[in-house]
């Protein structure tokens, strides 16, 4: 008899412990890529992991004040720095806006991963990196930093080489 409570706890211990793993695994995670900080406002971008896999694009602005931008845009950037733009109207995307109690307004842009990264395949233009541009309605460019993809199409912010 003591030997089948001592199971019943034991199994029990592991079910409880994998369902946990389980739960912690499967919430979605943000990882911050690039904050560019400007006088007039804050570029963010992240990208959002469930289950070990990228979920979601975010392009985060934070402004002090509020203004108009306009859709996000990519900067395609060559081996020898030419530059190709596309415009991300044609993803379908999830656009917030709020207000912080501080006065702050925040716009959110949230892609599908695998959307943007189909978009940027499907391009005749071979790129190293690239870069998100948000352009405000008086013409004004807020550039991010520099990002690239590697072999298996995982989105980082790669080295740029300068050291001291």
């Amino acid at each position: 008899m003591e030997d089948i409570l001592t199971y019943i706890i034991v199994f029990g211990l592991i079910i409880g412990a994998v369902s946990v793993w389980q739960f912690r695994i499967s919430k979605a995670r943000p990882y911050l890529l690039s904050n560019q900080i400007f006088p007039q406002l804050s570029l963010k971008l992240l990208i959002e992991k469930s289950q070990g896999k990228t979920k979601e694009f975010i392009i985060k602005v934070d402004h002090k004040k509020s203004f108009e931008i306009k859709i996000p845009r990519v900067e395609l950037i060559g081996k020898s720095r030419k530059i190709e733009l596309i415009d991300l109207d044609n993803l379908s995307s999830n656009r917030t806006e709020n207000k912080d109690s501080s006065g702050s307004f925040e716009i959110i842009f949230r892609y599908q991963f695998s959307e943007f990264s189909e978009l940027l395949k499907k391009i005749n233009f071979s790129f190293k990196t690239f870069r998100i541009i948000i352009e405000d309605k008086t013409g004004k460019k807020f550039k991010s930093h520099e990002l690239a993809f590697n072999k298996t199409w995982t989105i980082y912010r790669p080295d740029s080489g300068k050291y001291n």
